[in-house]
């Protein structure tokens, strides 16, 4: 009972602040609920309260085998066939932590995230159309590329949130968070501009967010989720640099 009442007050009080606000901003407001895509479309509710109050998300590095498993579970839930168990998800972090950032809610709770990880040069030439990409990828291979003297280049895993469809604000994470993972990896002194970025989002909207960073979809590859890259620059990095949030 008291949850539906805090539900009410909640949705009388977003009704207010809608009809409180100047009438250009109710017409914008309006537009973005009916330009949404039907499986896809906030209440209006959640619209007002999304702007009027200022996101308490955070996108910071995982902290701990707990937060992992929360990160693994999302992942899991997303990928299915394709993820990794949790055993090797904990390798990888040990091996790499600065690989992984997440995103967390008002209350702490990990919503999503993504691992960027080491890779050899070259390293597409041992994919086969049916090959899973991280299934190359071991707590041993990441140690090995941060120790060589070689430059390797990137996978990106994940682009995963929790609830997607139903968590409006929450979408606004998937860019920061990729924000976040690149430009962290691109300090480590084993980064360098002229490596290639490779990705396999399971989601549309992870397919969305690398192709809005220029990535193209691998074309020497048939596998399903399909497999994006792009080339480093300065002018990448300068792009992320430059992000703000805003939805994707």
């Amino acid at each position: 009972m008291v949850e539906i009442l805090s539900l009410v007050v909640a949705l009388v009080s977003a009704l207010l602040a809608y009809f409180a606000l100047p009438e250009p901003t109710r017409q914008r407001l309006l537009q973005r609920v009916r330009g949404a895509p039907e499986e896809d479309k906030p209440s209006l509710a959640e619209i007002v309260i999304h702007e009027l109050q200022p996101t308490q998300h955070d996108v910071d590095a995982v902290r701990d085998t707990y937060e992992l498993r929360q990160l693994w579970q999302i992942d899991n839930d997303s990928y299915q066939d394709f993820s990794i168990d949790f055993d090797t998800f904990v390798s990888w972090w040990r091996a790499f932590p600065s690989g992984l950032v997440a995103a967390r809610d008002s209350g702490g709770e990990i919503i999503g995230g993504i691992g960027t990880w080491p890779v050899p040069r070259r390293w597409t030439e041992r994919l086969t159309n049916d090959c899973n990409p991280e299934s190359l990828i071991s707590e041993d291979s990441i140690r090995a590329c941060l120790s060589s003297r070689g430059r390797p280049d990137w996978y990106i895993s994940g682009i995963v949130l929790s609830n997607f469809k139903s968590n409006f604000s929450g979408k606004r994470m998937l860019p920061l968070m990729f924000q976040r993972a690149v430009l962290q990896i691109s300090m480590h002194p084993r980064f360098h501009l002229n490596s290639t970025l490779y990705a396999m989002p399971i989601s549309e909207e992870g397919a969305r967010l690398l192709r809005r960073f220029h990535f193209t979809e691998y074309a020497g590859l048939a596998c399903e989720p399909p497999l994006y890259y792009r080339q480093c620059s300065a002018e990448f990095l300068s792009l992320l640099n430059g992000l703000k949030p805003k939805e994707s």
